[in-house]
């Protein structure tokens, strides 16, 4: 996928400051999984990608010898074990649930980072990535433009967000007594390449969804603009792994995301580029709408400046290039 100019802030980073060879990545083969194993490909990266679900398709195929796929549940210690025996120098755990009942978000969203970092410290492994989310946020009453820094006092306020903001909590706990170089890394919303049906997610973005009936030819019909800080999994995945690279220093959190709100309107606009014949519009009654934007309220966007500061800031957000990048990326990944 061509977003090496739109990736150029990475040559910021301090690629020296840690040494990596390889990483075990729990979660690899879902949505984000696939764009960090891609982009641990183009930075040389060896990885032990955890799932409890083979890749989709032959996507082994288009992997290196150096990625090695291991099948494991969060909730299943032996076979977590297996994996992590392999051997790594630092574990990014993005393994997690947004949809179903509390207790089984529980379970592996807070239960499989207590595992997880549990065999970190059997195995040896010092240096911990955990994938959290802007969804601890939930609650802040931070109005767009102005964006949510991670001193915000956290509000979840469904039980995804409160198991997240557990699980940050144990992994800090955890890593406090283990002496653990433990990074906490807060998403934004995602879109992009490699989005799929996991079962992980409620719905899929609205850009996905959009594009979706865009491509079948059918109308759209949005049940508001859906406001919030979206960005492409690609760039996420950059960030994380330069985050890896940069720093080396316990308790440190980050939002990551481009800082500012766009909606599904604007994306919508986007694919008319493409689609010149689109018929979109917000529905006049929300009962008629054809794509779910899951969130019943927008949020302020989260404040990137911390990642900023720690692998330099990138170019300003650019809808019409990312739109050019997913569109061309079925086209380079047949």
């Amino acid at each position: 996928m061509r977003v090496a100019p739109l990736m150029a802030f990475l040559a910021a980073a301090d690629r020296e400051a840690m040494m990596l060879k390889r990483v075990l990545i729990t979660g690899a083969t879902g949505f984000l999984g696939l764009n960090l194993i891609d982009r641990a490909i183009a930075d040389g990266l060896g990885v032990v990608a955890v799932d409890r679900s083979p890749p989709p398709g032959r996507t082994p195929d288009r992997w290196p010898a150096s990625i090695v796929f291991r099948q494991a549940d969060m909730a299943d210690p032996v076979a977590l074990g297996q994996a992590f025996a392999l051997g790594a120098d630092a574990v990014i755990h993005a393994a997690a649930i947004t949809n179903g009942a509390a207790g089984a978000m529980a379970e592996v969203n807070v239960g499989g980072t207590v595992r997880v970092i549990r065999l970190a410290i059997r195995h040896g492994i010092r240096r911990l990535v955990l994938i959290s989310s802007g969804a601890v946020y939930g609650g802040v009453p931070i109005e767009p433009p102005a964006r949510i820094p991670e001193t915000a006092e956290p509000e979840p306020l469904a039980p995804y967000g409160t198991s997240k903001l557990a699980a940050e909590a144990v992994a800090r706990a955890l890593a406090e007594e283990h002496g653990l170089d433990l990074t906490i890394i807060r998403l934004p919303p995602l879109f992009g390449p490699w989005e799929y049906a996991t079962g992980a997610r409620v719905v899929l973005s609205p850009q996905w969804q959009c594009l979706d009936l865009a491509r079948r030819g059918l109308p759209i019909r949005l049940s508001r603009p859906g406001s919030g800080d979206w960005w492409l999994a690609p760039h996420a995945a950059a960030a994380i792994l330069g985050l890896l690279r940069a720093t080396n220093g316990r308790f440190v959190d980050y939002n990551i995301g481009p800082g500012v709100a766009t909606t599904a309107v604007d994306w919508c606009r986007c694919l008319t580029r493409f689609y010149p014949a689109l018929d979109w519009r917000i529905a006049d009654d929300p009962a008629d709408a054809t794509i779910t934007i899951l969130a019943a309220r927008d949020r302020a966007p989260l404040d990137p400046s911390r990642l900023h500061a720690a692998i330099g800031a990138p170019p300003a957000w650019d809808l019409d290039a990312a739109a050019d990048a997913y569109l061309a990326w079925p086209g380079e990944n047949p």
